[in-house]
Formats: C-alpha cells, sequence, structure tokens
C-alpha cells in the first residue's frame, strides 16, 4: 500500500488480528454467557430538534454535554469501523471465566489473574428503566439551561447481545432573563446585599449554573466586608416567568432563615502565631514568653525566627474587617517560606455577648532545620566511557532566622575508556 511504511503496516496486521481474535474467541458465546433478560450496553446516541435560539454550530457541543451525563458508560470498544460497536473485553472475560484451579496450577493460576486484569472487563448490562432515567435527568438538565419546555424521549434500540439507548431531545424557545428584583433594605448588611447583588445581570439566557457562579461570586464580595458566617445557601433567588412570554424574571433576596450571625460584620481582635507549640490556643502562658510585633502575638520559646517574617507574610492586623481574600493571600505565603512541614489556621470569636470580634490562630510546625542528601548515578556513553557521578547537597533553613535558605552543594563526576577509540588523547575524563 502507498504510503505506508513497514512499520505502520505491521501495526495495522496486529490491529486486525487482534480484533478478529476477539470475534473468533468470543462474539459467538457472549449472548448464550448473558444472565437472562439483560443486554450489553452498547452506548447512546442524541438527537436534537433545535429552535431558532440555539445556534446550528452550538449542538455538537451541547450532544458531548448530555452524552456525558448519560449512565452507565459502555464497555470499551476497538477503534475500528467494523467492530465500533463491540466490547471484545467482555469476551475475553467470559472466555477466561471463573478463577479455577489455584492449589493444582499455581503459576498458572497467577498469570491466567494478570492477564484477566489486563484484558478483561466485566459486563455493563442496560435496561429500560436505566434509559428511562437517563431521559428524565437529560430533560432536568435542559431546564436548568432555560429550555423550560424541553422535551426528551427514549428509546432502546436491542439486537442479539447489545442493546443502544437512543435520545431524542426537542428544545423548544429558551428563556431568557428578562430583569432582576433586588430585595433592598435600610440596614448596613441590606446595603452591602444589594451592592454585592450586582454580580446578577440581566440580558443572558437563564442558566442554573451560571446563577450559582453569581452565587459564589457574591457570597466571596461579602465575606471581604467582613460578613465571616455568611455563606452562599443565605442567597434567595426565585425565578417569575409568568410577567413576559419566554422571559424570566429575577428576584434576589437574603432567606427567611438567614441567621443574625451571618448579617454582622466581624473585625480582627487578636492574631497568635504559634510555632512549634501542642496547644492550639494561648492558654496559661507567661507573657514574658510572647513577642507583641505589629498587632501580632508570636510565642516562639526557642527564638527561631524574627518577628517581621510574619508581620510581612500575615495579611490580617487587629482592628481590620476580616477578608477571606486576606485570608488565602495570608496561607500562601506562609506555604510560599517553605519553612513549616503544616499550617494550620483557625478563627474563633471572642468569647463576649453579642462579640463581633475574633481572634486568628496560625499554628506551624517548621520543617527540619539541616538536611544532607547523596545522589550517584551510573554513567555510560555510546563513545566507549563509562564512570559515576556523585550529587552531594547540604540545606540548612532559617540560617539568619528570616526564612532563608542556605544551600551547598557539589558535584563530582569520573569517566574511565573502557570501549571504541581506546588510543584517543581524550579518553578518560574527571570533573569537580
Amino acid at each position: 500500500m502507498e504510503g505506508i511504511d513497514e512499520t505502520q503496516m505491521k501495526f495495522i496486521k496486529y490491529i486486525s488480528v487482534f480484533g478478529l481474535l476477539g470475534i473468533a474467541v468470543s462474539s459467538c458465546k457472549v449472548a448464550s454467557k448473558l444472565p437472562a433478560g439483560e443486554k450489553l450496553y452498547a452506548g447512546a446516541t442524541i438527537k436534537i430538534i433545535k429552535n431558532d435560539s440555539l445556534d446550528s454550530e452550538k449542538i455538537p457541543a451541547l450532544k458531548e454535554q448530555l452524552l456525558s451525563f448519560t449512565r452507565p458508560l459502555p464497555n470499551t470498544t476497538l477503534p475500528l469501523p467494523f467492530l465500533s460497536k463491540y466490547p471484545y473485553k467482555v469476551g475475553f472475560y467470559y472466555f477466561f471465566g471463573n478463577s479455577e484451579g489455584k492449589g493444582k496450577f499455581k503459576l498458572w493460576y497467577n498469570f491466567k489473574e494478570w492477564l484477566k486484569k489486563k484484558i478483561t472487563e466485566e459486563p455493563v448490562f442496560i435496561n429500560r428503566v436505566l434509559v428511562e432515567k437517563n431521559a428524565e435527568n437529560l430533560e432536568s438538565i435542559l431546564k436548568s439551561k432555560g429550555y423550560f419546555h424541553a422535551n426528551v424521549d427514549w428509546k432502546l434500540e436491542e439486537k442479539k447481545a447489545l442493546a443502544s439507548a437512543e435520545y431524542t431531545a426537542t428544545l423548544n424557545r429558551r428563556f431568557g432573563i428578562d430583569s432582576i428584583i433586588i430585595v433592598k433594605g435600610d440596614s448596613k448588611f441590606e446595603q452591602d446585599f444589594e451592592i454585592a447583588s450586582a454580580k446578577f445581570k440581566p440580558g443572558d439566557y437563564f442558566d442554573l449554573s451560571s446563577l450559582k457562579q453569581s452565587r459564589i461570586e457574591m457570597d466571596r464580595e461579602l465575606r471581604n466586608e467582613g460578613y465571616f458566617y455568611f455563606k452562599p445557601d443565605y442567597i434567595g433567588i426565585e425565578a417569575d416567568t409568568t410577567i413576559k412570554p419566554q422571559m424570566v424574571v429575577l428576584k434576589v433576596g437574603p432567606k427567611p432563615d438567614i441567621s443574625e450571625q451571618a448579617k454582622r460584620r466581624y473585625q480582627i481582635n487578636d492574631i497568635y502565631v504559634n510555632i512549634d507549640t501542642k496547644t492550639d490556643i494561648l492558654s496559661n502562658t507567661d507573657p514574658n514568653s510572647l513577642d507583641f510585633f505589629r498587632g501580632l502575638i508570636l510565642d516562639d520559646p526557642t527564638k527561631k525566627y524574627k518577628e517581621d517574617i510574619f508581620s510581612d507574610a500575615i495579611a490580617f492586623r487587629p482592628g481590620t474587617f476580616f477578608n477571606s481574600d486576606l485570608q488565602s493571600i495570608t496561607n500562601n505565603r506562609l506555604i510560599g517560606l517553605s519553612n513549616f512541614k503544616f499550617i494550620k489556621s483557625h478563627f474563633e470569636v471572642v468569647n463576649r455577648l453579642d462579640s463581633t470580634l475574633i481572634d486568628v490562630y496560625y499554628n506551624l510546625q517548621t520543617n527540619k532545620k539541616k538536611s544532607l542528601r547523596i545522589e550517584a548515578n551510573a554513567i555510560t556513553r555510546s563513545s566507549g566511557l563509562a564512570g559515576s557521578q556523585l550529587s552531594v547537597n547540604w540545606q540548612n533553613i532559617n540560617t539568619f532566622k528570616r526564612g532563608e535558605f542556605f544551600k551547598l552543594s557539589t558535584n563530582a563526576n569520573f569517566e574511565i575508556q573502557i570501549g571504541g577509540n581506546k588510543s584517543s588523547e581524550y579518553r578518560d575524563n574527571y570533573r569537580v
């Protein structure tokens, strides 16, 4: 064949022989091995009857997305047109049968078990109940994307041993977001809630996943304003489709069951940094053993670190409002120091009536201060040289108590001519 080299031809022959072998071994036997009334699942297809609101070029992506939600996943098939739906690994599964004979033929048993793990799969079955559940699930997914009048029909195409699912999705028109009504109020929380609600924007198509993402972004904005106990579940979203045809009016507001704590802004009180201490909370500690530096309370019994390291790394300051972004920044900075094996942080509301103050705790466990690593490697070259290489790395962290790394490395190798042109002037190499 023109355009195909010898290696490619061998590969094609190998695949063809392997496929034909699979058919010969199992095709005539699989049907007889299946449990009564069961069919092997050969996969699913989806046909979309679109409305004008869906661009034709978006149909393939929607099909692929919907197919990814169908269950179960079919067995592995061969990547050949005439075997595209044949689950060849199931054929081998039935060919090998149950594992027996371990006592008499242990070697054969072990080989058989190894081979089964490599080339067999347990059969995946399909039935009408599963296909109907898939259709209901696909219909729910389409409705969550704004196709409120979508309908998904299904059919199970059955053959001798195989069965495939066929779905037909009629989309109808997609609903868009006409306007958004924000529940307003006079309290500081209600005003901040209204400002954060700008994350919800009219003009787009209704999409439940997009609304959930907007709700997460709104939660983040409110937590950055000090609302420590706020969470996305406190944001209520109601959709009204009766005001305008093919349009949705959203109503966004705090849920009625929102806690009073979630409506309060919390300020940072004390910030504790504990170095290699066993207790999470400083209690009954001698004040003389603590360092007070720029609003931080440092408990470092062996004086391993300078205080300004943590002042620079910790973005919080006493008197400022809680901010979830600053929390992430602080954790990333502490991790970036590469001095600590474990970093644990937590926040506790000061134990007073109606307190809106939070104590912050950072419990840090340091890495081993000094380490020595030695690596030895063998070297061989096509020129006939052979030898070895030795690497020695010595590392000392926090050398000057500011989280620094002091590292010394040395490498040495030698190569000796053991083959090739031994008369060469440069046959032996030594490097340090």
